[in-house]
């Protein structure tokens, strides 16, 4: 199944993942790091081919261009299990141009996959914000054998500022929930304007538990 996120699914998405214990932790979308500049991306959603399957036995789970991340449950408040490129030079011979997280230890709970931009600065205006892109794609884990769950894409969304509350701007979009798996594997792509590739971060939301 391919899931194109818009402002309302991503403002839906972000609404379930926080339903038990309170607003998700929120890290700021400044961070320091090379951009690479590629050739144009263009302003759809980008598929991922039959060919990019970012479960095989050459895909790297170590920085630059992935990472394991282990879920663990705490009560009440939701948790994020998620790996962040170290730079822009991100790419797998399998999955071309992605950084792989795989979240182990799911043990079959409910979790939100998701994907985010982390550009190179703050992000102070709504031109700005609606340039970040991102686009990935996620497989599931169970009893060995892993299974497609679709694809994510949208742009960032911006919030005006209101009273002295500045403008914000929100780069990650969700997945539809999955549950019954071990494990889950997200491979994604940010970029700013189309053409400048960006740091990138992926992996899944859980909710809490009730204590």
């Amino acid at each position: 199944m391919r899931f194109t996120a818009s402002s309302a699914a991503l403002l839906f998405a972000a609404s379930l993942a926080t339903a038990c214990g309170g607003p998700l932790e929120q890290e700021d979308l400044a961070s320091t790091s090379d951009e690479l500049v590629i050739g144009p991306i263009g302003p759809g959603p980008i598929i991922p081919s039959p060919v990019l399957q970012c479960i095989g036995s050459d895909t790297v789970l170590a920085q630059p261009d992935g990472t394991t991340a282990y879920a663990y449950w705490s009560c009440s408040a939701p948790t994020q299990f998620h790996g962040t490129s170290n730079d822009a030079t991100y790419t797998q011979p399998g999955c071309k141009d992605r950084f792989v997280t795989e979240v182990a230890s799911l043990g079959g709970n409910v979790a939100f996959p998701f994907v985010e931009a982390i550009p190179s600065s703050t992000i102070t205006t709504q031109a700005a914000c609606n340039a970040l892109f991102v686009t990935a794609a996620a497989w599931g884990k169970f009893n060995g054998v892993w299974s497609g769950l679709g694809t994510a894409s949208g742009s960032g969304v911006w919030t005006p500022p209101y009273g002295s509350r500045p403008g914000s701007c929100n780069a990650r979009i969700y997945f539809p929930a999955e549950d019954g798996y071990d494990a889950i594997r997200v491979g994604g792509l940010a970029t700013s304007y189309s053409t400048t590739r960006i740091r990138v971060r992926t992996g899944v939301s859980v909710l809490g538990k009730i204590c």
